[in-house]
């Protein structure tokens, strides 16, 4: 059911909409620029210039400035005709001029004398050549979001075709936001990195709506089908000061809208197992599964030459099966656990015989050498030679901590396998948009609305134990208005959108807790169950007039977001974390954490409300200077203010630290860190202003060449996540956590019943009340805070290049891009010190609490690299892109919520390459129509083919080697953190001339790195290993048949598809495993998908 509120929201704004010019955000984003000129070139005042929308039939008419320039903005991605006349000249007609979504086309009217009703009419398309700015981006049209292979149907799987931009098409996604390669996510994470930068920096927009996440940066909440997708543009960067919000790739989308003919399309789309190669790791084959989908879509006139619709409706039905290399328990220590009185009934035993793991077992690893990598003792690695000869002589010294029990040497500890298995998801998506013009086409106002359900396995990935896999219910719906206005000289656009994503993770026997055991999967699920919902708003006005040769706009927005859950249930169920299975065995948990109560009563949660409030508000103008008819300068300025985050709850809301005692480092400060509760997060708004400069020269005065540059300064709004556990700190509640080497133990238990608050037993001599510094009296509190003089986030970014037209339907292009980001936030622990656990007792530096958890910018990032690419539109049938980029990105963590700093309170020690460095990447896509007969029946057998391809190549991202293990396994500056470098290998901190069977065998094993001495960090940097390249190439056949007996005069066209993904059925592995806690250290235990067939079948009428 649509919510209530949700629905009144729409409709108040469509009433608000039709009454008044309000800051309503615009649906169309291009433009059409020239200048009228006679034969000799001198330029014609005052001709009267006539645009046509050749699908709509909706014109618009306006006259030559005195230096002879044009301007038709804002103009939907569509084709168009243009109509140029005055006194004493010929009528000039120019016709099938196409526009592409974000994009200013530049087309230069030529009239020749004449008179009466002659007319001179121009055939061809406009230049490929971008002559009116200066950006780098990528265009995917319509023709291609309909016939390259899409993975999962999904077209956000083409925007990592464009140059400049690193990522892979089978996605990736920040924080638990899923790229499973379908459209029906509410939060979608796009694999794409752009200028060097996070992907958490990118943005996304719909008929020029934002759908970004507030929650998670970088995700959007709207997928449309695509059959709803007219084009979109990838923007690299993008040097117009109309654009704001972040810092790094803007996904520009623009959705079909209705013509004077009715036109639609029927599709359906078949996959299963028997379709599906295994991959490397399914050695048992491909688990069953099927996957079925249909889209139609239908649009066309309500209102002849004014009024117009296009709706479309998607269904999934569909198993996703999920495989992966993974280590579980062995049955042989399962069956040991059971029968020796050790540990008959230890929480562990029943855990691990009540909830199996599914796996095809490809080996086991004994206890001697589980012992020996994990345990610390120095235990033989060959049971044969161990004990006299007898492999299954004990274990001296027992390697449990607690029972001291004995075991085999040659015990199966831990079994190696093959993880696969099939669960349902399903999905549903309908959109309808309607465009009306009036007034004489002064006036254009449109609406539309997109819903899409999913229902899936929570968090988009199976368990290993099936019985903790549960279904979780999720949708998202977004509603947009759009209204533009033109006046004689001055245009006005205005847009009003709103967007709602809601979740609800779900957790199968929420009396077991979250377990995670080094070496194998944990058990259960430590986040949930909880609901989410998030309701965001947006207006946008933009006014645009011509003076002369400067094009202006002036514009502002307005955005309030708000993001609520409620999460008792989550902090009632505790997470216990074990050094390895030994300790597992043993009940011996080495930590336990997520212990929620309240610090008052001591008792279990009863309800724990966050509502978070956000918003902007931002200003800009933007002249696009014609300084001469081949040059054109961008110069732009922002104003951009993200609104103080806080609560509706009000001054309890946010609980965070604050620093009255000062301090004259920030690890004084956080030790002497005061728990305030208040309504807002931070001491201050954040206001920004970004000045914005480009321009494009072209030196032929053709349209042929076109020399490119540009400079910008770019902020990044702070994501919601980066905070927002604040509405889970002391004082208003407590998080505790209890740690083997702390006076507070953990108390490994399970829940005594099954619903909330499950009451899961408190560690013993956990006591309420609060010292002064708001921590707890005996226990320790994990809080999240936010530095209260957060900075804003912000990226320069540069880039000079050229653009040169080959022949009039191909170019050529080459660019150098740069930047540079400064105040990139950071969320780690800075509640510890290095020697910490020296003496055996982890003291922490600031009493009372756990890990602090502190959100700051204090990090920077530099880019630098090279694009080249080459264009081809459609000509004999033949289309194609290629491009390649070559570019070095170095950072200090390329998320906010990366992984721990080794070190606290040295940056520097995380400097090296970031995640997304991929060295060498090359794409290149192909559409061609094979030539053959064109009539008869020789036409129907062998007319009609067409081949399409999508291939990139790209040199593999790079990784650390550390150690995740606690003190004194790992954790070697003593710090109580786990998570460390070792020292630099013999053979250096990188390695080359690598094969797959070198990384599925293991490219390097633990005795290879030196461990430092405790008390101290290793001498190994951060990223400085490569994993395996990767090299892809999709593939599809298409046989296209017209028949004339379908809806309409025009008849129908028939396609059929074959869609072959990794057509080749390369083998290509995932990153390297770089924990020296894991068995699998070295080796690539996953790959990316075999080969996939697809079958499909589309009629387009």
């Amino acid at each position: 059911m649509i919510p209530r509120r949700f629905m009144l929201s729409c409709a108040f704004f469509t009433l608000l909409l039709t009454v008044a010019s309000s800051n309503l955000w615009a649906q169309f984003t291009s433009a059409i620029d020239g200048t009228v000129t006679d034969q000799t070139g001198a330029v014609v005042a005052n001709a009267t210039v006539t645009l046509t929308n050749e699908e709509t039939g909706i014109s618009q008419t306006i006259q030559s400035q005195e230096n002879g320039n044009f301007r038709f903005t804002p103009l939907p991605a569509a084709r168009f005709k243009l109509t140029a006349s005055a006194h004493g000249f010929k009528t000039t007609i120019q016709e099938h001029v196409q526009v592409a979504v974000a994009e200013t086309q530049t087309v230069n009217l030529h009239l020749s004398v004449g008179g009466g009703e002659s007319v001179v009419n121009v055939t061809g398309e406009a230049p490929l050549v971008e002559t009116a700015e200066g950006r780098v981006s990528g265009e995917i049209e319509e023709g291609k979001v309909h016939d390259l292979p899409l993975t999962g149907r999904n077209f956000y799987t083409l925007v990592v075709l464009t140059p400049g931009v690193t990522g892979l098409a089978s996605g990736g996604g920040q924080a638990y936001a899923q790229a499973s390669g379908d459209i029906f996510n509410p939060e979608f994470g796009v694999n794409l990195s752009a200028n060097g930068a996070r992907s958490e920096s990118n943005s996304f927009l719909i008929d020029g709506a934002s759908i970004d996440s507030s929650q998670r940066n970088g995700v959007t909440n709207v997928n449309p089908n695509a059959e709803d997708v007219q084009e979109l543009r990838v923007a690299a960067n993008n040097f117009s000061a109309e654009y704001g919000r972040n810092s790094s790739a803007l996904v520009n989308i623009t959705t079909k809208q209705g013509s004077n003919r009715f036109h639609g399309a029927l599709d359906f789309y078949h996959t299963d197992n028997k379709l599906q190669a295994a991959n490397e790791f399914q050695n048992a084959g491909v688990p069953v599964f099927r996957r079925n989908e249909g889209t139609w879509a239908f649009g066309g006139p309500i209102r002849k030459d004014h009024t117009f619709f296009f709706a479309t409706m998607d269904f999934l039905k569909s198993g996703v099966a999920s495989g992966r290399a993974t280590t579980v328990l062995d049955p042989q220590f399962i069956d040991f656990l059971q029968t020796d009185p050790n540990f008959t009934n230890n929480i562990s035993t029943f855990v691990a015989s009540s909830f199996p793991a599914s796996i095809s077992p490809t080996g086991s690893i004994d206890a001697g050498h589980v012992a020996g990598v994990v345990g610390g003792n120095g235990q033989p690695a060959d049971c044969n030679a161990y004990g006299g000869g007898n492999p299954a002589a004990p274990l001296n010294p027992s390697p449990f901590p607690v029972s001291g029990a004995a075991v085999p040497c040659n015990l199966a500890v831990i079994q190696t396998g093959n993880f696969g298995l099939t669960l349902p998801r399903n999905g549903f998506q309908y959109t309808v948009r309607v465009d009306h013009s009036f007034h004489n086409d002064k006036d254009k106002i449109f609406g539309s609305y997109n819903h899409t359900n999913l229902t899936q396995v929570l968090f988009g990935a199976p368990f290993v134990y099936p019985d903790f896999n549960t279904l979780e219910p999720t949708y998202s719906m977004h509603f947009g208005l759009g209204w533009v206005h033109v006046a004689k000289g001055f245009v006005n656009e205005a847009g009003f959108s709103t967007t709602r994503p809601f979740g609800s993770a779900r957790v199968n026997h929420p009396e077991v807790p979250g377990i995670s055991v080094n070496g194998i999967e944990g058990y259960q699920t430590g986040w949930g169950p909880n609901e989410f919902v998030q309701n965001n708003f947006e207006w946008r006005d933009v006014a645009s007039f011509t003076k002369g040769a400067h094009n202006l706009k002036i514009g502002g927005r307005v955005t309030r977001e708000r993001a609520d859950h409620e999460s008792s249930r989550v902090y009632n169920r505790p997470i216990f974390s074990f050094n390895n299975v030994f300790d597992f065995a043993d009940d011996f948990a080495t930590n336990e954490g997520n212990i929620g109560f309240d610090p008052v009563t001591g008792q279990h949660l009863s309800q724990l409300l966050s509502l978070i409030r956000t918003g902007s508000l931002a200003a800009f103008v933007q002249d696009d200077y014609k300084l001469k008819q081949n040059l054109t300068v961008n110069l732009g300025l922002r104003f951009e203010n993200f609104f103080n985050p806080s609560d509706a709850q009000g001054d309890q809301g946010i609980c965070t630290m604050t620093f009255p005692n000062g301090g004259a480092t920030l690890q004084a400060r956080i030790a002497n860190g005061v728990m305030k509760c208040q309504k807002h997060l931070l001491d201050h708004s954040m206001f920004n202003y970004s000045p914005r400069l480009g321009f494009a020269w072209d030196p032929t005065k053709e349209g042929k060449m076109s020399v490119r540059g540009g400079f910008g300064i770019f902020y990044d709004r702070p994501s919601n996540q980066l905070y927002d556990g604040g509405f889970a700190n002391v004082p208003r509640v407590a998080l505790a956590n209890a740690n083997v080497n702390t006076s507070f133990k953990p108390l490994f238990a399970l829940g005594t019943t099954t619903s909330p608050p499950y009451n899961y037993p408190f560690p013993p001599g956990l006591a309420t009340g609060l010292n002064p510094q708001g921590g707890l009296i005996n226990g320790l509190a994990n809080v999240i805070v936010a530095d209260p003089n957060l900075k804003t986030m912000y990226m320069e970014n540069w880039f000079f290049g050229v653009q040169r037209s080959i022949t009039p339907t191909m170019v050529a292009e080459i660019n150098y891009i740069g930047s540079q980001g400064h105040y990139e936030y950071a969320r780690y622990n800075l509640n510890r010190f290095d020697g910490d656990l020296l003496d055996g007792t982890l003291d922490l530096l600031t009493p009372g609490f756990f890990d602090i958890d502190f959100g700051q910018s204090n990090e920077n990032s530099h880019y630098n690299g090279m694009t080249a690419s080459i264009r081809k539109r459609a000509q004999h049938g033949l289309t194609f892109d290629a491009a390649y980029t070559f570019g070095k990105a170095i950072d200090q963590s390329s998320k906010h919520d990366d992984p721990e700093h080794a070190e606290a309170y040295d940056d520097s020690r995380e400097r090296g390459l970031a995640d997304f460095d991929i060295r060498h990447r090359f794409s290149f896509t192909t559409l061609w129509e094979v030539p053959g007969p064109h009539s008869g029946l020789m036409n129907k057998v062998f007319g009609g083919w067409e081949l399409t391809n999508v291939t990139i190549l790209q040199s593999g991202p790079p990784f650390s080697v550390l150690c995740t293990a606690s003190y004194p396994t790992c954790d070697f500056n003593a710090d109580g953190t786990n998570l460390d470098y070792p020292n630099v290998p013999s053979f250096g901190s990188s390695k080359s001339g690598l094969s797959r069977s070198d990384y599925l065998a293991g490219i390097f094993k633990p005795s290879d790195f030196p461990l430092p001495a405790l008390g101290t960090q290793g001498s190994l940097g951060r990223n400085t290993y490569h994993g395996p390249g990767y090299a892809n190439t999709d593939f599809s056949v298409i046989k296209n048949t017209h028949s004339p007996w379908f809806f309409g005069g025009e008849g129908a066209n028939i396609q059929f598809r074959a869609e072959f993904f990794n057509v080749f059925n390369r083998v290509n592995l995932t990153n390297a495993i770089g924990d020296l806690a894991n068995p699998n250290f070295g080796k690539s235990v996953s790959a990316y998908p075999a080969r996939d067939i697809q079958f499909g079948v589309r009629i387009g009428f």
